[in-house]
């Protein structure tokens, strides 16, 4: 009699069905509700203390006849320079650069190379005071980048635990850090002489605004979209809880808040818009519009790009933050990647336009 293949089978016996992997709702255990109000509330108190970074450039480049306006300026300055330095010692720290020496040296030539001015755009707080016309040359920046460079050089191989793959890395990172708060002083402050004794702002407050939202906006939503509907990974070897779901819902806000907020400025508060005075000079609307677009489309996707790159980073180093310096979000450079990546790239943009 012929056996059937069913009866080859016990009743205990069990056959692996491979199903497709079900997203799970984070938002419904008790860890992921934790973990979304820590980042909530230390969100929360980044934005205030954004909002006094940001302010202080808006309130001198539209000063209005204002008394001692100069100290909003310096605070500008001091406060990029204290960031500047705060972010390339959590960079010494991932990559080996331990020793207090180290960090003396490379923190005070970043700093350093952070405040020499590039001429034409340097025209604010003690920088207008210095005719520095008659004894600077922007070439002079490239010699202190590549004293920078030099130093971490020697640094690195003299100290045998760094390396030359850890040194190259710390010095590609730090210049990319100088280059990000030399961008936000400048498009916070520049300005350039209008009719009579008018002042325009060259590119204004809100630039930073604008990019800076847009990053917010795309973390932010790729956060609970990567929680609610997040099931396959963006990039598992670099950032594990990222994922394709979750980006998608990121950029996307990310783009339509940022080309609102940018029409709604050219059309409604034209001096206020990103990228003020340089937009004007292009004295075609559709052309505006359509920059404003593409930038829209793009700086959510180098914010992204920023965020990987720094995970790469750490990764690599083996940390999983740079410092615990912000509840639930790490250090400075963890909150700030996507962000100083993309005053990085804009860095070129301004120079360019």
């Amino acid at each position: 009699m012929k056996k059937n293949k069913i009866d080859d089978f016990d009743i205990t016996d069990t056959i692996e069905v491979n199903t497709p992997e079900e997203p799970i709702n984070r938002f419904k255990t008790k860890e992921g509700r934790q973990s979304f109000k820590t980042r909530l509330i230390s969100a929360i108190v980044l934005l205030i203390l954004l909002t006094g970074y940001v302010s202080a450039g808006a309130i001198y480049t539209y000063k209005n006849g204002l008394s001692n306006i100069e100290i909003a300026a310096y605070f500008t300055i001091i406060a990029s320079a204290i960031l500047t330095g705060l972010c390339v010692y959590e960079m010494n720290k991932a990559m080996g650069f331990v020793k207090w020496y180290q960090q003396l040296i490379t923190i005070s030539t970043s700093v350093l190379a952070y405040g020499y001015p590039l001429l034409g755009f340097y025209d604010y707080g003690f920088y207008e005071k210095m005719d520095m016309d008659k004894w600077l040359q922007n070439w002079q920046f490239v010699v202190v980048v590549v004293i920078n460079l030099l130093i971490y050089l020697l640094i690195g191989l003299l100290d045998k635990n760094i390396g030359i793959t850890k040194l190259s890395i710390n010095f590609g990172i730090s210049l990319m850090i100088i280059l990000a708060f030399k961008t936000f002083t400048m498009v916070s402050l520049e300005t350039v002489p209008g009719i009579g004794n008018e002042v325009i702002v060259k590119f204004s407050f809100n630039t930073i605004i604008w990019v800076w939202l847009m990053i917010i906006f795309g973390d932010t939503f790729a956060y609970i979209g990567g929680m609610a509907f997040g099931k396959t990974k963006l990039a598992p070897k670099i950032s594990p809880k990222k994922t394709w779901e979750g980006a998608a819902v990121g950029l996307s806000c990310a783009f339509i808040g940022g080309t609102v907020y940018a029409l709604m400025f050219y059309f409604f508060a034209p001096n206020f818009k990103p990228l003020n005075n340089s937009i004007d000079q292009l004295n075609k609307p559709v052309v505006s519009v359509f920059i404003y677009i593409l930038l829209s489309i793009a700086f959510p996707v180098i914010g992204l790009f920023g965020d990987l790159l720094f995970s790469a980073v750490k990764r690599y180093s083996g940390v999983k933050d740079f410092s615990r310096l912000i509840p639930g979000h790490g250090g400075l450079l963890d909150r700030l990647d996507s962000v100083i990546f993309s005053w990085f790239v804009l860095f070129f943009i301004i120079i360019l336009i």
